[in-house]
């Protein structure tokens, strides 16, 4: 018993020892700012304090030596011996220097953009669609950004290797509307190559208004292409690129600190730009493209100013396989269109839930022609002027969303065709129609999961009313799953006189508009129902299914008179009929994306003298496309196009075809086809297939202190050398029908890109 407390008292003795309170503050070695959170340990005792917000520190600890340790994510660690006293304080003050911790890369990676899960910066209703900029860089089936080839697939055709229009459920490419921030703009694209007269580099995304409510312009019997230019950063930026199809440059910036802003573009696309060959058959001219767009804050809203250019011109031989070339080279048909617009908006917020805008806008759109048909020199020249203003109130009345506005516009429109000989008679068109639109919308829940709009637009135009109203209900039947109806009644009051069933409608895609009235164009009408289903049961993953039908009346047909490219003697009034389904499926994922999509329509034209299935109304339409990206800086895309149940009109006349490319120099186009020689639409053509591969490679770079991006780009077409067919032509002389193919083998698409 002696011995054990003998033992224990020496223990006792020490643990009655006073602890000595040590203190101090650790601070940046170079700022001498305080450090928090900086960690001190103590080795022998086993603790660990944390230094608060002001760098310091505290603990007790009885006499001697004890090893400390202080250190901080991004300083160099410090450790040392402390002397603690018998009796009293002690301070220990501590510096850091920073040291650079290495880290292993850690790679965030936004998944890669594909239409319909690439968070548009607008909201679109299905079963209309809005396509990002991010999406057109990265759609899978065109070689280059194109916003036009964007919103292909399903239930929007395009024709295949030189479209001349989009085609929205079984409509005509001049029954479709253009809006670039709300302005109208006619004819926006090219022939060949590059389809888009709009620098993707521009946009901030691409909207198809086709299922909802078109106050923006009332007029478009298919639907309205509407774009979204971007915003200018906050800073002075460039982006463009290079190809063998095209060039462009865009810039954007800040003026001034009020919030300000100027973005400006300029491209040119025509595809026999890069290569030309010394051959008579090769397509000769030039485009020019660009816009431009001023914002800034103003009474409380934002004023945004809009201007647009585009200019193309081209000659082709009048001839194909010509025995003198010296002859042909003075023999050759010349076309041009231009496009110009200027716009302006006024936007403001009047309250939490009221907004108004005004909008005022003039646009004019010509063409001009010195064609050679077989028998004589036709000059043409087309005009259209639009000028307008539109106000609108947005504001909550009846338990929803109401819209209501008024639009004032005045249409003018002119067509002159004059033949060379005196004994052809001329054709003229010539009308000026003021016209004036009211229009109410109204969306607002019915009941749980279900939603109803409802818009009636009048329009007051030649002295008469015409109604287009429209509803559509939306049932969400499961968070994945939305089922949609719309019915609608659409106006035009204005129709195209092109061909669009002629060989020229791929070199010469532009609408010849005639305004409705004294002109004796009549107003067209269109009703139509769609029923639509989306359903997303992943974030990643979307599918889509849509059926339609629709109906025509007070068409005007070129068609049935001539096969020369446009009107010649007039046209034919009638009507028509389309139905169809379509399908489509989209994945988004990190390292790959894939767009596929399905679409059976059918689509017929009546006349008073018969029928015919226009060459736009193939019957089964394929697209697939995958987008693979191994890294952020590499990437691979594979897509393959189908069309099944093609159908064109055998013409009498020797026409020359090569759709451009840069491996032997393609862009060639010669010759006429000048009357018909079967029925509309009476020969069936060999299913249409193409497969191509692109690759893509970029560089994070730095010039100048700004960083930015440089990329090189390549696509091969064609990698199965189908040889497609065009059209059927007949010789004038023998009556032998031979093939117009569409495409050589592989052509070869190639450039770099820039963004800093």
């Amino acid at each position: 018993m002696g011995l054990w407390i003998s033992s224990v008292t020496p223990l006792f003795i020490a643990a009655q020892t006073a602890l000595i309170p040590v203190t101090g503050t650790v601070r940046d070695a170079d700022s001498g700012m305080p450090l928090s959170a900086a960690i001190v340990t103590l080795e022998s005792l086993r603790r660990t304090i944390l230094t608060d917000e002001y760098g310091r520190y505290s603990f007790e600890a009885p006499p001697g030596t004890e090893h400390v340790t202080v250190q901080r994510f991004g300083y160099a660690p410090q450790s040392f011996d402390a002397l603690i006293p018998e009796s009293g304080t002690l301070e220990i003050n501590v510096e850091l220097r920073r040291e650079p911790i290495m880290l292993a890369p850690i790679e965030v990676r936004a998944p890669v953009s594909i239409r319909g899960l690439d968070r548009p910066v607008r909201a679109v209703a299905f079963p209309d669609r809005s396509v990002s900029q991010a999406a057109m860089y990265q759609h899978p089936l065109s070689p280059e950004p194109d916003a036009f080839r964007a919103l292909g697939g399903g239930e929007v055709t395009l024709d295949p290797e030189a479209p001349s229009g989009l085609h929205i459920r079984g409509g005509a490419t001049d029954q479709v509307g253009y809006l670039l921030d709300g302005v109208p703009v006619f004819s926006p694209y090219h022939s060949g190559g590059t389809f888009s007269a709009w620098n993707a580099d521009a946009l901030s995304s691409v909207d198809l208004l086709a299922a909802s409510p078109l106050h923006a312009a009332p007029d478009a019997l298919s639907g309205v292409v509407s774009a979204n230019t971007r915003s200018p950063g906050r800073r002075f930026q460039t982006r463009g690129s290079v190809s063998a199809m095209q060039a462009r440059a865009t810039i954007d910036g800040p003026i001034g600190r009020a919030g300000a802003g100027y973005l400006a573009s300029v491209s040119s696309a025509f595809p026999g730009l890069a290569i030309h060959k010394e051959e008579p058959s090769h397509l000769r001219g030039d485009n020019l493209d660009w816009l431009a767009k001023l914002e800034s804050p103003l009474l409380g809203g934002r004023i945004r100013l809009t201007g647009y250019e585009s200019k193309n011109e081209i000659d082709v031989a009048a001839v194909a396989e010509p025995s003198d070339t010296a002859a042909v080279d003075l023999s050759r048909s010349t076309l041009g269109w231009n496009s110009r617009s200027l716009g302006g908006e006024w936007s403001r917020a009047l309250g939490a839930r009221t907004s108004f805008m005004l909008r005022a806008w003039t646009a004019t759109g010509d063409a001009s022609t010195a064609w050679i048909g077989p028998d004589s020199l036709e000059h043409l020249a087309s005009s259209r002027r639009d000028d307008g203003i539109v106000a609108m109130v947005g504001f909550d009345a009846l338990g929803g969303a109401t819209t209501i506005g008024a639009r004032f516009q005045e249409v003018e429109s002119a067509y002159s065709l004059t033949p060379a000989s005196d004994t052809e008679a001329a054709l003229s068109y010539y009308d000026v129609m003021p016209m004036s639109t009211y229009f109410v919308e109204h969306e607002r829940p019915v009941a749980a999961n279900v939603a109803l709009g409802v818009s009636l637009a009048n329009t007051l135009a030649m002295g008469e009313v015409h109604y287009s109203p429209s509803g559509r209900v939306s049932w969400s039947a499961s968070p994945t799953l939305l089922v949609s109806g719309t019915a609608a009644r659409r106006q035009q009051f204005g129709q195209s006189l092109r061909n669009p069933e002629s060989i020229v409608s791929n070199i010469f895609p532009v609408d010849l508009y005639v305004g409705a009235g004294r002109s004796g164009i009549p107003v067209a009408t269109s009703d139509i129902g769609i029923l639509a289903l989306e359903h997303r049961p992943k974030a990643w993953l979307r599918l889509g299914a849509q059926a339609y039908l629709r109906d025509f009346e007070s068409l005007a047909l070129v068609a049935p008179y001539t096969a020369e490219p446009y009107a010649t003697d007039g046209f034919v009034v009638g009507s028509g009929a389309s139905h169809g389904v379509s399908l489509e499926a989209g994945i988004s994922r990190e390292h790959y994306g894939f767009l596929a999509s399905y679409a059976y329509q059918s689509v017929e034209y009546r006349y008073p003298a018969g029928e015919y299935a226009p060459g736009y109304g193939s019957t089964h339409t394929f697209q697939a496309g995958i987008v693979l990206s191994p890294s952020s800086s590499y990437s691979v895309r594979l897509g393959f196009e189908g069309i099944v149940g093609r159908r064109t009109t055998a013409a009498l006349g020797s026409v020359e075809w090569e759709a451009c490319n840069i491996l032997d120099g393609g862009c060639e186009f010669a010759g006429n086809q000048s009357e018909w020689t079967e029925a509309l639409g009476g020969t069936g053509l060999p299913a249409y297939y193409r497969l191509d591969l692109g690759v893509r490679r970029q560089w994070d770079v730095s010039l100048g202190g700004r960083e930015g991006r440089l990329a090189v780009f390549g696509t091969a077409t064609n990698l199965l050398a189908r040889m497609n067919v065009l059209t059927v032509s007949v010789d004038p002389a023998t009556g032998e029908r031979s093939n117009v193919d569409m495409i050589p083998p592989s052509p070869l698409v190639v450039g770099v890109d820039w963004r800093f």
